[in-house]
């Protein structure tokens, strides 16, 4: 059985590493990670000197699109079920644990989650009202960037663009944009989707590209935007519910 720890604990990770080399522990979530039979989450995390849990944004997921895997949480509370690992108490054999754990079509028990619901940061960074977001920074940043491109398929000079009304906002908008990812990389990358999020990466490596030495692409950036707005960016919206306001009461800390 391939066993994945999600965990950015070096504590953790090196004592999981020396005692329990079956699992295998990521630090953020990849395609790899996804194809284990086990996924193991902590049962909370620490980001920027908050508490937050992922056992509803994990659940959501595992229900919907993976119900034949099983989801299990380590904890240090005392709890009773196949899906629960408690740290003061952990099994002689992680892989005989590990087989008597239950898929999630089965509806194990699994405790109360610690910690506030990471989806209230990652819905901020995403989509919430105001042009500090992801989406919102992309949506405006399109505009320009399609006039530019389309001026420099047309032969105009590169830094002649840049130093016009569209070359400064675009400029404005890719640099935006690299602040906002790096502060949400921390909650992204614990996501399920983080390998469809990462897709980025390559939009901003294509910014730069671009505005540093002209470089054109097929189909043109701001089609590719386009494409990642609205196949990757409002797919997470819908299927988690992020624009729904469930999750105030639950935390009013983010921004």
């Amino acid at each position: 059985m391939k066993i994945a720890l999600l965990s950015s604990s070096p504590v953790i990770r090196n004592w999981f590493q020396q005692d329990y080399s079956e699992v295998k522990v990521y630090t953020e979530v990849s395609e790899e990670m996804l194809e284990s039979e086990l996924v193991i989450i902590v049962s909370f995390y620490y980001i920027q000197e908050r508490c937050y849990q992922l056992q509803a944004l994990w659940e959501r997921y595992i229900n919907i699109r993976a119900k034949r895997k099983a989801l299990a949480v380590l904890g240090w509370i005392p709890f009773q079920s196949p899906n629960y690992l408690q740290i003061t108490d952990m099994p002689d054999c992680i892989n005989h644990w590990a087989a008597k754990t239950l898929a999630a079509k089965y509806k194990p028990a699994l405790p109360k989650a610690i910690g506030a619901d990471i989806r209230k940061p990652i819905r901020n960074l995403l989509l919430s009202h105001g042009d500090h977001t992801l989406h919102r920074q992309l949506i405006l940043m399109r505009a320009p960037l399609r006039k530019v491109e389309r001026q420099l398929r047309a032969n105009y000079h590169l830094s002649t663009l840049l130093k016009g009304e569209d070359g400064q906002q675009l400029q404005q908008y890719v640099q935006t944009l690299k602040q906002l990812w790096q502060e949400a990389v921390p909650y992204f990358s614990l996501m399920p989707n983080y390998p469809d999020l990462k897709q980025y990466e390559e939009i901003e490596e294509k910014l730069h590209a671009l505005i540093r030495r002209g470089t054109s692409f097929q189909p043109p950036l701001y089609i590719q935007i386009g494409a990642f707005l609205e196949n990757t960016l409002t797919e997470i919206t819908e299927f988690y519910e992020l624009e729904h306001q469930k999750y105030e009461r639950e935390y009013s800390g983010h921004r």
